[in-house]
């Protein structure tokens, strides 16, 4: 397990004597040592602590994307689901265009049989008229005839 004591020493197990690691002229060499390694250490746990923190941060900014994924993961599941559904509005107007149009181009149809089924009609008519007023032109020169007629035969 990593050693939490951050410099501080630390005694001996008992089964290790420290006589068995001193002796009076390797006192000082091992003091200078020591005094290297533990700032050695020092240095080691410094850097152990700062990647320890920038682990946390990563894993911070891994949780954050992780969440902004699953957000976007939904979000884009809504937006095919609005997608599905505008194209069903989009397919019924559709449809109800081609029936309007369809119901437009009838009414077309028929209202251009209407209008020639009028110009026929107008057309009889006028022949119509024109017919009566010759007849009414014949009828009055009967009459006319007939009034001299008249006059005639009364002056006698």
């Amino acid at each position: 397990p990593p050693n939490k004591d951050h410099g501080r020493k630390q005694a001996l197990p008992p089964q290790y004597p420290i006589s068995n690691y001193k002796s009076s002229t390797q006192d000082a060499t091992c003091s200078k040592d020591s005094g290297d390694l533990r700032k050695e250490l020092e240095n080691l746990r410094r850097e152990k602590d700062r990647f320890n923190r920038e682990v946390g941060l990563v894993k911070q900014e891994a949780e954050h994307i992780r969440q902004e994924n699953e957000r976007m993961k939904k979000e884009t599941e809504e937006a095919k689901e609005e997608k599905s559904r505008l194209k069903g509005q989009i397919n019924a107007i559709r449809e109800e265009h081609e029936m309007l149009q369809s119901d437009l181009n009838t009414a077309k149809q028929r209202r251009d049989e209407a209008e020639k089924e009028k110009h026929e009609a107008e057309i009889e008519l006028h022949v119509e008229r024109s017919k009566l007023k010759g007849q009414i032109r014949a009828l009055q020169e009967q009459r006319n005839e007939l009034k001299s007629d008249v006059k005639s035969a009364v002056q006698k």
